[in-house]
């Protein structure tokens, strides 16, 4: 009899062992938290890269043999001969603070050259341009006797407005874009090699 007493104490506590670790259910949840204090600031970020969007880049042209014209240019005793082309992207304020930049080639087939320009063929030739508002002049200038005939070459312009015209972050060095070759400043500014982006 006192061995079935045992049994029965036994299983009695196994059972309220049980009961007792049986989770009820969840409660609904509590109210929230007052939000803590704002942490400290973080260092600042360097300065970004001037975007592109502002840059203005012209396809190559050329110019015919009747675009080519003696001029007045106060270059005398030398003889110049001069053509225009209409740039509406060159401003007074992108003449003032702004960087534009002229190239030419004598052929697709051929290096890019940046001008100015001093080269020989016949005599002593200086390849320049000036910049006005609305237009390029470019220049040919003859140092040895008359400047005559056309100049059969390919131009671009590239026209960088102010902010950038002193110099461009490239990597951790600020360079200055004059001294870049033609297919750096093409990579830098992500310019194509053909065609122009304005109307």
């Amino acid at each position: 009899m006192k061995s079935k007493a045992i049994v029965l104490s036994t299983c009695v506590l196994i059972l309220f062992s049980v009961a007792c670790t049986k989770e009820g259910p969840q409660g609904p949840p509590g109210p929230q938290g007052n939000a803590g204090p704002i942490g400290p600031a973080g260092p600042s970020g360097g300065t970004g890269a001037t975007g592109t969007a502002n840059v203005i880049y012209s396809d190559w042209f050329e110019f015919t043999a009747s675009d080519w014209a003696d001029t007045t240019l106060p270059l005398t005793p030398n003889r110049v001969r001069k053509a225009i082309k209409v740039a509406p992207g060159i401003t007074q304020a992108v003449i003032n603070q702004g960087l534009i930049l002229s190239y030419f080639r004598l052929s697709p087939t051929e290096g890019v050259i940046p001008m100015p320009f001093l080269f020989n063929s016949g005599g002593s030739y200086h390849f320049y341009n000036l910049f006005d508002v609305g237009k390029i002049i470019y220049a040919l200038v003859n140092r040895s006797g008359n400047a005559s005939g056309s100049f059969n070459a390919q131009f671009r312009y590239i026209i960088i407005p102010g902010g950038v015209s002193g110099g461009r972050l490239t990597g951790d060095a600020v360079v200055d874009i004059q001294t870049l070759s033609y297919e750096e400043v093409l990579k830098i500014y992500k310019i194509p090699p053909g065609g122009k982006n304005f109307d």
